[in-house]
């Protein structure tokens, strides 16, 4: 006759194989019970951090004034750059020397978008996080358009964003003056 011996505990695999079950169900079913998981809204402040630096280093490195727009009604924003126009002036011949115009023609000023995909307007990957408001230095902005600027020489405009997340989830994007540093605080962690 065969006798089975009862074993006590269980193998390496067996534990292995409770864990991995218990990790995909957390998976499908943690999202839609708890809202918005921490890791979208640092994904959201990854992606605006990467726009705003990138920002920073093209104006450094074209050695042209650029701005990023963000229009808060939309939650579209976009990269822009200042051109610089030089008039030639077409004047007629004065028929006195009174008439004769001596002021050198004057250049216009204006943002256009960066021709490619950072000039078109886009939406943060993440559709549950809205940029809420926008300061930029004492003023606060919370609808509208609103535009940071970079400095060719490095310099940006003391600027935070707020982003909001479902179920109040909140982060902070704080861009320093002089460096351009970028700086995230997770406000309900």
């Amino acid at each position: 006759m065969r006798r089975f011996s009862c074993r006590e505990g269980l193998t390496l695999v067996e534990i292995l194989v409770v864990v991995f079950l218990i990790a995909i169900f957390v998976r499908l079913f943690l999202p839609p019970l708890g809202g918005i998981l921490p890791y979208e809204i640092r994904n959201a402040s990854r992606e605006l951090s990467a726009e705003l630096q990138y920002a920073s280093q093209r104006a450094i490195t074209t050695g042209e004034t650029h701005r990023w727009v963000v229009d808060l009604d939309s939650q579209l924003f976009h990269l822009e750059r200042l051109e610089i126009t030089q008039l030639t002036a077409e004047r007629d011949v004065p028929t006195h020397s009174g008439l004769l115009d001596t002021a050198r023609p004057r250049p216009t000023e204006e943002f256009l978008p960066v021709p490619a995909k950072i000039g078109e307007w886009r939406a943060l990957d993440q559709e549950t996080i809205r940029i809420e408001k926008v300061w930029i230095g004492e003023d606060e902005f919370d609808e509208g358009d609103v535009g940071i600027l970079f400095a060719p020489d490095g310099a940006a405009d003391p600027a935070e964003l707020l982003l909001m997340g479902e179920g109040g989830r909140a982060m902070s994007l704080q861009l320093q003056p002089f460096t351009s540093e970028i700086r995230t605080i997770e406000l309900n962690p």
